[in-house]
């Protein structure tokens, strides 16, 4: 997989405070981002962000907000829609490494008391080699915060949605005649 728009953080490197950053992509990454999501252009796109660690030493949540000014292309017309981005976010992630499987705590009965035990579906995303990339974040939640339907503003919503037929020119239920038979 490729990652657009990469800015790792060690996390042996965030204080038990916390971590805040801010962050700014810049135009090749931008451009990237812009290819990934089928974008004609992402202009701008930074988030402000703060890396915490749980009391569990294990878990970290990251929160934040992505201001971003981009233009997407129409459902309808395939013309450009301008857009401005200011979204709220906020994932959960796990070091991998300080993390037991329910299935080897169980072969290790005897180890210490501080393996974390979680159920499989309630687990968080999984971070690998100790770091978190809040870059890719970043891109990933700014996917999510896209129109998902862009239209122009001559574009009504529902415009080439839906044919309206007349009663009269509707074609028949061809499960009408089933339902006669069952009476």
């Amino acid at each position: 997989m490729t990652i657009e728009w990469s800015v790792p953080i060690r996390l042996d490197s965030i204080h038990k405070s916390g971590l805040v950053k801010s962050i700014e992509a810049d135009e090749s990454e931008r451009k990237a981002i812009a290819d990934r999501y089928d974008l004609y252009a992402v202009n701008t796109l930074c988030a402000d962000i703060k890396v915490k660690p749980q009391s569990d030493q294990v878990t970290y949540c990251v929160s934040g907000v992505i201001t971003a000014d981009i233009i997407q292309r129409s459902v309808i017309s395939g013309d450009k829609v301008p857009s401005k981005i200011d979204h709220p976010f906020e994932g959960w992630y796990q070091d991998q490494s300080k993390i037991s499987s329910f299935s080897r705590a169980q072969k290790n009965k005897n180890a210490d008391d501080e393996t974390i035990i979680m159920d499989e579906e309630d687990a968080p995303e999984i971070l690998k080699d100790g770091i978190i990339d809040i870059g890719d974040i970043v891109s990933e939640f700014l996917g999510l915060a896209l129109d998902d339907y862009p239209r122009t503003n001559d574009e009504k919503e529902g415009a080439g949605d839906y044919i309206e037929i007349k009663p009269e020119d509707a074609k028949p239920n061809p499960f009408a005649k089933l339902a006669d038979l069952k009476k």
